[in-house]
């Protein structure tokens, strides 16, 4: 009896543009932030017991910040700065 072969998907390689490889970057990095600020907002609004308003001024407010970084208008490492600087945490990785 002959044994068929397994093809070999590990050795394909795919070329993409560097356009290309820049929005699939962009959309993972929506995607993970979105998800993200959701979880957020769950555990503040189990944390301190927010109700419907408090949390959509909360979510009002991380979109806002969202946006500005979407937009290159602030880059996550000057938000880490601002953090360590106001509250003396340093969160190393978060740049």
């Amino acid at each position: 009896m002959k044994r068929a072969k397994a093809k070999n998907t590990a050795s394909k390689k795919y070329y993409i543009s560097e356009k290309q490889l820049e929005r699939i970057k962009q959309k993972v990095t929506k995607e993970v932030t979105d998800k993200v600020c959701l979880l957020f907002m769950v555990s503040a609004m189990d944390e301190y017991k927010l109700d419907e308003e408090q949390l959509c001024k909360l979510m009002e407010r991380v979109s806002r910040n969202t946006k500005y970084i979407d937009e290159k208008l602030v880059k996550m490492e000057e938000v880490r700065q601002i953090i360590e600087k106001n509250t003396g945490m340093k969160l190393t990785g978060w740049g």
